[in-house]
């Protein structure tokens, strides 16, 4: 894993025109410095510091800021992790919308069945049971498609002794 210290950072506002339209533009830029790949032993001047671990992809990253004094310290630090959701959700708010889609048209079915059609009467009965059944599916499945968050944790200990 790769270990950055973050230098400077500095806002970034402008103008784009694009077409003749004009829009504006907000973000920031930061210079960084390499320090290491993990594990490491680094050697920092006394301040306040930003580091950013960063693994080989986006979900494994973090940043942990760091007070250097005077003495030794060791630091530990475990980066959490981000895990999307991906496609199933997008296709599980879909089949939801579906269910709730299917719902509505059979209970207007039997709203405005006003001859007691048998024929409407069972494809309102069947347009509200496909409905409720791909409502019940859904939403435990979407409950369970939920992105996974780990979030990072340090542990810092200052080595007795003077430096």
């Amino acid at each position: 894993m790769e270990v950055r210290e973050r230098l400077k950072e500095t806002s970034v506002h402008g103008t784009v025109y694009t077409n003749g339209v004009a829009g504006s533009l907000y973000g920031y830029a930061a210079t960084h410095k390499p320090v290491c790949i993990t594990p490491c032993a680094v050697d920092m001047k006394p301040g306040s510091h930003v580091l950013e671990f960063q693994g080989e992809t986006y979900e494994r990253r973090s940043e942990l800021q760091i007070q250097v004094g005077e003495r030794p310290k060791v630091i530990r630090h475990a980066v959490g992790r981000i895990e999307s959701e991906g496609d199933g959700s997008f296709w599980l708010g879909y089949l939801l919308t579906l269910g709730i889609g299917a719902v509505v048209t059979g209970s207007m079915i039997h709203v405005l069945n006003t001859e007691d059609s048998a024929d409407y009467t069972k494809a309102a009965n069947i347009a509200l049971g496909a409905g409720a059944a791909t409502i019940a599916v859904s939403i435990p499945l979407r409950l369970l498609a939920q992105p996974v968050h780990q979030p990072s944790s340090t542990t810092e200990m200052i080595l007795p002794g003077n430096r």
